[in-house]
C-alpha cells in the first residue's frame, strides 16, 4: 500500500481510507469476524481436566515472567542512560531529559499492571471458569467492535469506531493503574497506620505502667502526709497557744506604755500652750514696733521723694543751661575750624611757595656746580 489512510477534510481527529485500502481491510476483519465466531462455537466452558491444561498455565505464566524481565530489563536501561545524562560535562538537550523521564514512568506502569496481572494469575487459574467466561465475554467485545468497524469501513471509509474503542479502553488501563497505585498506597498507609497504632499501644502501655506506679507512690505519699498533717496539726495548737500568751503580754506592756506617753503628751500640751501664749505676746509687740517703723518709714520715703524730685528738678534746669552753652560752643568751634582752616591753607601755600623756592635754590647751585665742572673739563674761561 502506498498510504493505508489520509485525514478527512471535514473531521481532522477522523482518519479515512483509501477505496482500494478499505477493500482489504474489509476482507481482513471479515476473516477475523469468522474466526472470532467459530472460536466461540468451539471453546469449552472450562479447561481443567483437559489434557493440554497444564501447558496452558504455564504458557501463560511464563508469558508474564518473560514480560516482566522484558521491562525490568528496559528500566535498568532507562536509568542507566538518564544516570549518563546527568553526568555528562555538557548536558542534553532539556525534550531528551523528559522524553527519558516519561518512558521510565510509563515503564514503572506496566510493571505495576504485569505484577498484578502475575498476581492475579497466581491466586485465580486461567482453566477455571470464570476465567473462560471473561474470555468469551473478552471475544464478543472484539467481535462487536469489529462488526461496527467493518460496518463503518463498508460505508463511509473510516474507523472512527475502532479509534474510540482503543481510547476507550486506553482510559480504562489508565483507571486501573490509578486504581492498583491507590490501591499499594493505601496499603503502605496500613502498614504505617498499623505499625503507629502498635508503638501507640506500647506507649499507652507504658504510660499506664508509669501510672500506676505513679498512683502507689501517691498513695504511700498521701499516708505520709495525713500522719504529717496530725503532727503538724498539733505543732500548730501548740504554737498558736504560745502566740496567744505572747500577745497578751505585749499587749499589756503596750497598754502601759501608751498610758505613760499619754501622761508625757498631756504634760507636753500644757507645757506647749504657755510656750504658744508667750510667743503669741511676744509677735503682738513686734507687730505694733513693725507698723509703728512702717509708718516712720513711709514719712521718710515721702520726704526723699520730695527732695529727689527738687534735685531731678535742678538737675533738668542745669542740662538746659548746659545745652545751651554747648551748641553756643558748637557754633564757635564751627567759625573757629572754618578760620583755623583759611589759616592752615594759607601756611600750606606759604610753606609750599618757601619750599618750591628752596628746591629752585638747590637745582640753581647744582646747574652752577655742574657748569663750573664742564669748563674745568673743557678748560673755557677763568679755568682755560
Amino acid at each position: 500500500m502506498s498510504e493505508i489512510y489520509v485525514k478527512s477534510q471535514t473531521h481532522i481527529d477522523h482518519y479515512k481510507l483509501n477505496p482500494l485500502d478499505s477493500i482489504y481491510v474489509a476482507t481482513a476483519l471479515e476473516d477475523t469476524l469468522d474466526q472470532l465466531t467459530i472460536l466461540g462455537k468451539i471453546l469449552p466452558s472450562n479447561l481443567e481436566g483437559h489434557s493440554t491444561a497444564p501447558g496452558i498455565a504455564a504458557n501463560e505464566i511464563s508469558a508474564i515472567v518473560d514480560t516482566q524481565r522484558d521491562l525490568e530489563s528496559q528500566f535498568e536501561n532507562l536509568m542507566l542512560e538518564r544516570h549518563a545524562t546527568s553526568s555528562e560535562i555538557i548536558p542534553r538537550k532539556s525534550h531528551v531529559n523528559s522524553r527519558a523521564t516519561g518512558e521510565i514512568s510509563r515503564v514503572q506502569s506496566n510493571i505495576k499492571l504485569n505484577q498484578a496481572a502475575f498476581s492475579k494469575a497466581a491466586f485465580q487459574s486461567p482453566l477455571s471458569e470464570d476465567s473462560m467466561e471473561k474470555t468469551q465475554t473478552d471475544r464478543k467485545y472484539i467481535e462487536t467492535i469489529l462488526q461496527a468497524t467493518l460496518k463503518e469501513i463498508l460505508n463511509s471509509d473510516t474507523f472512527n469506531t475502532l479509534i474510540d474503542a482503543v481510547e476507550n479502553e486506553d482510559l480504562s488501563k489508565l483507571e486501573l493503574e490509578e486504581a492498583i497505585i491507590g490501591e499499594e498506597v493505601g496499603r503502605k498507609r496500613i502498614r504505617v497506620l498499623q505499625k503507629q497504632l502498635h508503638e501507640s499501644n506500647k506507649v499507652k502501655e507504658t504510660e499506664l505502667q508509669h501510672r500506676n506506679e505513679m498512683i502507689a507512690h501517691l498513695k504511700d505519699q498521701l499516708q505520709e502526709m495525713k500522719a504529717k498533717s496530725s503532727m503538724e496539726s498539733k505543732y500548730v495548737k501548740k504554737d498558736s497557744d504560745v502566740r496567744v500568751q505572747q500577745n497578751q503580754k505585749r499587749c499589756q506592756s503596750e497598754i502601759r506604755d501608751l498610758l505613760k506617753n499619754n501622761e508625757i503628751t498631756i504634760n507636753g500640751i500644757a507645757q506647749e500652750t504657755r510656750v504658744h501664749e508667750d510667743l503669741t505676746t511676744f509677735l503682738e509687740t513686734q507687730v505694733r514696733d513693725l507698723k509703728t517703723k512702717s509708718d516712720e518709714w513711709v514719712e521718710k520715703l515721702d520726704d526723699d521723694i520730695q527732695t529727689k524730685q527738687r534735685e531731678l528738678d535742678n538737675l533738668k534746669a542745669d542740662k538746659a543751661d548746659d545745652l545751651a552753652k554747648l551748641q553756643e560752643m558748637t557754633r564757635l568751634y564751627a567759625e573757629y575750624e572754618v578760620v583755623a582752616m583759611v589759616d592752615r591753607a594759607e601756611k600750606e601755600k606759604v610753606r609750599l611757595r618757601k619750599e618750591r623756592e628752596r628746591m629752585e635754590l638747590e637745582s640753581s647751585h647744582k646747574i652752577q656746580a655742574w657748569w663750573r665742572g664742564i669748563m674745568v673739563i673743557k678748560g673755557l674761561g677763568e679755568f682755560g
